[in-house]
């Protein structure tokens, strides 16, 4: 086999991702806007692998319940992240609301 990154640039800046957040997560002791951003990207691009590999193993022959249920699962999982950004996002907006009302 040979290594050509240039056609595989998703999957190579992917596999330098999972090696790099956890390490960038150590080293910084608190997390702000940018890095929860990159975390939340991060986070949906390794979804992304993941389901495309379930998906290709199904075939019309061959079914594979193990590989659609782990597609529901971890769009399911996708759907309450993207909940709770939102829930998140909501609740420090209404927060930031009161604190400039109380200014006033």
């Amino acid at each position: 086999m040979e290594l050509n990154i240039s056609e595989n640039k998703h999957g190579f800046i992917t596999f330098i991702c999972v090696l790099l957040i956890p390490i960038i997560l150590w080293i910084f002791k608190s997390i702000n806007k940018i890095l929860y951003t990159i975390i939340i990207i991060h986070l949906f691009n390794v979804s992304y692998f993941i389901m495309d590999t379930f998906y290709n193993k199904i075939k019309p022959d061959k079914p594979a319940y193990h590989n659609q249920f782990g597609i529901v699962v971890t769009t399911a999982a996708c759907i309450y992240v993207f909940y709770r950004i939102f829930r998140e996002f909501k609740l420090n907006l209404s927060v930031s609301e009161h604190r400039n009302n109380d200014v006033t």
